[in-house]
């Protein structure tokens, strides 16, 4: 035990005291921080250390995964599934070819996949094996370049140019017999200039998407003259009936898609005539002879 003064109010007291009996300061904390003044930044810095150490492992995991994904991704399997249906059988990949297939077996569409997005040249055949779609996937799966689309005969129905997934640049349609049908331009997307649509004389045909007949008739004069037939994108008949110089003339009927007719109606020059009237007419009552 020692006498040592207040670092308070500087009177003597016992070392061993808990507190200065003049002014009440604590003694035994004063010299333990005085005895040990580094032990608290010594605390202090061993938790940095470890803050510190935890952030650099977490960085250093990061790293190595995005490291280990680059070398590693080119040399997993590509194969994600296998989709099937009646019609089709796809072979969906991530990195690489892919080939789809129709039920029967024929090749339906070539494309090349990066990252699980079409991206590169591809090819569309119908279920004949003819050629029915080419261009070129970029941007995630956008069409950008050249673009090219068949008839099943193998005709070329029309071409342009895509940009970043828009149509850009001049833009071609054709008939099935190869004349010119539509010719025009675009700009991301947008028609730019004029939309010149050649009608020719003769037989005339509307398709779908998928290749099935939308609509047939007959042109003369550049006028639709004949009859007339538009069907459903499943094969059946949607309604027909007869044009004259560009106008609908005669019965005209149109179908449900099961087959039965939905509506049936009459024109006379391009108009639609009222139906007749079923109610019989008022006529005034025979005066009675008498």
């Amino acid at each position: 035990m020692a006498l040592i003064k207040c670092p308070e109010c500087g009177r003597e007291v016992s070392s061993m005291a808990a507190a200065c009996p003049q002014c009440g300061h604590q003694i035994v904390a004063a010299i333990a921080e005085v005895s040990h003044p580094e032990k608290q930044p010594v605390v202090a810095k061993k938790v940095f250390f470890l803050q510190t150490m935890n952030s650099g492992c977490l960085c250093g995991i990061v790293i190595t995964a995005i490291i280990a994904w680059i070398f590693i991704s080119p040399r997993l399997p590509d194969v994600l599934k296998i989709n099937k249906t009646s019609t089709t059988t796809s072979i969906i990949l991530t990195n690489g070819p892919v080939k789809e297939f129709y039920a029967n077996g024929q090749l339906k569409s070539e494309k090349i996949f990066k990252y699980g997005h079409p991206n590169g040249p591809f090819k569309e055949f119908w279920e004949n094996g003819n050629l029915q779609t080419e261009g070129t996937y970029r941007f995630g799966g956008r069409l950008d370049g050249p673009y090219k689309k068949y008839y099943k005969n193998g005709k070329l129905y029309a071409e342009g140019t895509y940009n970043a997934g828009y149509r850009h640049g001049p833009y071609k349609q054709y008939y099935d017999n190869g004349k010119l049908q539509v010719e025009a331009t675009y700009r991301k997307g947008g028609l730019e200039g004029q939309y010149k649509e050649y009608l020719v004389d003769g037989p005339y045909k509307e398709y779908y998407e998928n290749g099935q007949i939308k609509a047939e008739t007959i042109y003369k004069d550049r006028e639709k003259n004949g009859p007339y037939k538009q069907y459903y994108e499943n094969g059946n008949l949607s309604a027909e009936g007869t044009y004259l110089n560009g106008r609908l003339e005669g019965p005209y009927k149109e179908y449900y898609e099961n087959g039965q007719v939905k509506k049936e109606k009459l024109y006379k020059y391009g108009v639609q005539k009222p139906p007749e009237s079923t109610q019989p007419s008022a006529q005034e009552p025979d005066i009675p002879s008498r």
